[in-house]
């Protein structure tokens, strides 16, 4: 698979926590599954609906650790691909126990996780983009 390689740095770290207190992080491969499946119901029913044009933009981001199975990269880069344009996902150089402890508290793993509101995609790409020696 092919994905942006991402350093974790203050900027995506303090994005990553304020998305999740607000609600708008999902963790956990299956969780961000049925969320963009359920999604994609939504959106097919809308556009059979309304004849406006839908707009092909990115409005889920999904991260994913360093440290996971050949068989999960698979899957996310089918979850990708079935979601494009509207889904872009990064590797984070980052170990699941670190972005679990991060996400979810001591003794956590996570290997996967996708913001799932506009205002969390933008500041996480903004924070990105900044680079892992830089804050906002």
């Amino acid at each position: 698979m092919e994905a942006p390689v991402v350093s974790m740095g203050p900027s995506l770290e303090q994005a990553l926590v304020k998305a999740r207190r607000k609600g708008q992080i999902r963790c956990g491969f299956e969780a961000v599954r049925e969320r963009l499946e359920s999604e994609k119901k939504g959106i097919m029913n809308v556009r059979e609906r309304s004849p406006a044009p839908y707009g092909n933009r990115v409005s889920r981001l999904i991260l994913f650790s360093d440290d996971g199975a050949e068989r999960l990269y698979r899957h996310i880069e089918q979850l990708l691909q079935e979601h494009s344009p509207r889904v872009l996902g990064c590797f984070l150089s980052i170990d699941s126990s670190i972005l679990g402890r991060l996400m979810a508290g001591e003794g956590r793993q996570i290997k996967v996780l996708m913001a799932e509101h506009k205002d969390a995609v933008s500041e996480l790409l903004r924070a990105i983009t900044a680079g892992p020696d830089h804050d906002l």
